[in-house]
């Protein structure tokens, strides 16, 4: 018998499926795309974006949860371009929008 959350040709909707990476240049005093935020996400949109900022002293790392393709805090334009690739199934890696070093 199978479970409520396996639906016939597409597996198990609470396993993590769609990943997409978004790196970028967060500060202007780094270059080379060294800071990312990564999706990870089910089949019911559910799932985490894990982001590191870095710097040349310091990396800051945060993780906010997803919720139905939605961040139950606000989400940075990376984090929702990274959710935004991953429902959509661009992932792993998509190329990030020109945005100004923050």
């Amino acid at each position: 018998m199978l479970s409520r959350q396996v639906v016939a040709g597409r597996g198990d909707l609470k396993a993590v499926r769609d990943v997409a990476v978004c790196r970028y240049d967060a500060l202007s005093e780094m270059t080379g795309r060294l800071s990312f935020s990564v999706a990870m996400i089910n089949g019911l949109g559910d799932g985490i974006v894990l982001t590191s900022i870095n710097g040349r002293s310091e990396t800051r790392t945060y993780v906010r949860a997803v919720v139905g393709g939605k961040g139950e805090q606000p989400l940075s334009p990376e984090e929702e371009q990274a959710v935004r690739a991953a429902r959509l199934g661009h992932g792993p890696l998509v190329a990030s929008r020109a945005a100004e070093p923050r």
